[in-house]
């Protein structure tokens, strides 16, 4: 049998456990349309009709964003670089000596100065750079060649200067308190972080035993109180979950979600989970319920804390509270549980997905500062790169106009991650939700194409790199798939590449996602995955290794959403659910159906199915 049609199969199986806890969800949508229907068409309509919409409204076309340079020195500066690029420098000069406008001359000498192998600049050079252009984006670098090359008897260059001035960034120092958004939840002190962060590094490496005694020990219960100790404990009681010991979790999650109540919810989370697997669903629909309450859940906790309350009230019998329930996790709707409690409403979460426009209030406020018409500049001749690192400083602003602008001038250029960035920040600060930005559709080109739908692979990019093709992990992992050398060359079947200087080219787009690509389908067709999604995304994160161990802990016709919430390594864990959040909303911009959030949303493991080329609905963005 064929791959894909084990995975077709697969997927339209519901998996089963103890109990028939999981047999019952996967009644849930059809459960659900009788519930609605008992509850009155006014009631029922009501509960999802928030959530309805019609086909997409077609984006506007993006704006153009002002030209800075004119034709002939547009074709000459993009002339300059390639042929400073392979190390032409008479060539170059020539083109130089007849530029009308010497705006990116910065850049030029930049490129020439900093070349790998074929150019050696001097001291002078460097100094009289440093004079003229301490706020680019090289000043650093240049900098510090400079040091290297000055002789002893030279005067020091000028020292690099951050860009801090112009009408960009001159209102953002007084905005930034009465901006900056409270932080959400209680607020630790130093001493119950500490505490915190060692207690998950033994449980980390199952010393649950040893992380108690920590625990018990009188200097720490004085450092972090009860409240801190209890947060403490259920850290120790997902451990103790999560290596199979169900009852001395429950009771140690149990005691402390009673002795702290709302200052623990993660300790009501883990006491629910343990229940819930206990199959007493009542007593798991209260600890889920009190979770979801908490005043310091955050969208995510309270989404997901909610789902699970009506799925142990639908499980429990109790199917007045199911839709409640859901429709309370399905108030965020861009969380992964908030997303498939919409789904098994019936109803689909709205989205806006109107490119943001470039408008001449913004364009004003980037001309105004000399980093912003570089970059409008450096985009004209085609130098994205440099464009964003001239756009960094500026996109760190907490000023809501000016990440407006940045927003719609990166994504009118094809910049994703700048215009991810911008608009992370604005929704951070002012609320405000451009899901152009936050979800963008690059326009790369893998060498070999996509051999992987794009929603799948955009959906990693988001979270290995936010879109950032330089992007380089602690652990030595590059680019905007995140590839470690040692696997690139692995796929590449080239054991001499990626070695040294070689290892750059991973931060190139169109080799990582190439070899990314390969990486996904090698995974898929292997033995620990065989087409599962969730377990190709955990051993993409976490390795093959892991996931295999991970799957032999995993008990016959396991719940596929406890396994999720109980991959012991909290990085993996959260990586997966962020994956498969990401990968439905691009399914959705791309006006594609998601079998995964169907097979989830009906208790089944979610499996591989191929959508590119096959389906798009109407109003769909098809760039």
């Amino acid at each position: 049998m064929k791959t894909s049609d084990r995975n077709r199969r697969a997927a339209e199986r519901p998996a089963g456990t103890a109990g028939g806890a999981l047999g019952a969800a996967a009644l849930a949508l059809s459960m659900l349309a009788a519930l609605a229907a008992g509850a009155g068409p006014a009631q029922a309509q009501d509960t999802v009709a928030s959530w309805i919409i019609g086909p997409a409204k077609p984006a506007p076309a993006a704006a153009r964003f002002p030209s800075i340079l004119d034709r002939a020195d547009i074709e000459r500066y993009r002339k300059i670089f390639t042929a400073q690029k392979r190390g032409r420098w008479a060539a170059a000069r020539q083109l130089v000596r007849r530029l009308d406008d010497r705006i990116l001359m910065g850049h030029v000498l930049a490129q020439r100065y900093l070349h790998p192998t074929k150019y050696r600049s001097r001291y002078g050079e460097l100094a009289q750079w440093m004079g003229r252009y301490a706020d680019h984006p090289d000043a650093k670098r240049i900098y510090r060649l400079a040091l290297r090359r000055r002789p002893h008897h030279a005067k020091a260059p000028a020292r690099p200067r951050s860009f801090q001035g112009g009408a960009l960034l001159a209102a953002s120092a007084k905005t930034n308190q009465r901006r900056r958004p409270k932080a959400a939840g209680f607020r630790r002190g130093r001493a119950e972080r500490h505490v915190l962060r060692h207690i998950r590094h033994l449980v980390r490496r199952q010393r649950l035993s040893a992380a108690q005694k920590y625990l018990d020990n009188a200097k720490t219960r004085r450092a972090v109180g009860r409240a801190g100790i209890d947060r403490a404990r259920a850290i120790i009681a997902g451990g103790w979950f999560r290596w199979g010991n169900i009852p001395r979790a429950l009771a140690l999650a149990g005691a402390a979600a009673k002795r702290s109540g709302k200052a623990a919810p993660e300790a009501q989370w883990w006491a629910g989970l343990a229940a819930f697997k206990l199959h007493r669903y009542d007593q798991a629909a209260g600890y889920f319920a009190a979770a979801a309450r908490a005043p310091s859940a955050g969208p995510q906790e309270a989404s997901r804390a909610a789902f699970w309350a009506a799925r142990a009230n639908l499980v429990g019998r109790r199917p007045g509270r199911v839709i409640p329930w859901l429709t309370r996790a399905a108030a965020n709707p861009r969380t992964f549980y908030g997303l498939i409690a919409i789904h098994m409403l019936g109803g689909a979460p709205t989205f806006n997905w109107h490119e943001p426009a470039l408008a001449a209030e913004r364009t004003t406020a980037l001309l105004a500062a000399p980093a912003g018409k570089r970059a409008l500049a450096l985009i004209q001749v085609g130098q994205g790169r440099r464009a964003e690192r001239e756009l960094r400083p500026i996109r760190n602003s907490t000023e809501p106009r000016h990440l407006r602008a940045i927003m719609a001038l990166a994504d009118a250029a094809g910049l994703p991650a700048t215009a991810y960035r911008a608009a992370k920040l604005l929704q951070a600060l002012m609320g405000e939700r451009i899901d152009a930005a936050l979800y963008p559709i690059p326009a790369w080109a893998p060498n070999g194409g996509y051999s992987m739908d794009r929603a799948l692979v955009f959906a990693l990019a988001r979270q290995e790199s936010a879109f950032n093709a330089r992007a380089k992990s602690r652990s030595g992992a590059r680019g905007l798939l995140q590839l470690m050398p040692a696997t690139a060359r692995y796929m590449g079947r080239r054991s001499g590449a990626f070695r040294g200087r070689n290892r750059a080219r991973l931060f190139d787009p169109e080799i990582n996602l190439a070899l990314g690509q390969k990486y996904m389908r090698y995974l898929l067709s292997g033995d620990i995955v065989a087409g599962n999604m969730i377990m190709m995304i955990a051993a993409y994160n976490g390795g093959p290794g892991n996931t295999a161990k991970w799957q032999r802990n995993m008990p016959h016709g396991a719940d596929p959403l406890v396994f999720m919430e109980t991959i012991p390594a909290r990085e993996t864990r959260l990586f997966v659910k962020r994956v498969l959040e990401n990968l439905w909303i691009y399914r959705m911009r791309l006006g594609q159906k998601a079998p995964t959030l169907d097979a989830l949303a009906g208790g089944r493991w979610p499996y591989y199915i191929r959508l590119d080329g096959i389906t798009a609905g109407p109003g769909a963005d098809r760039r």
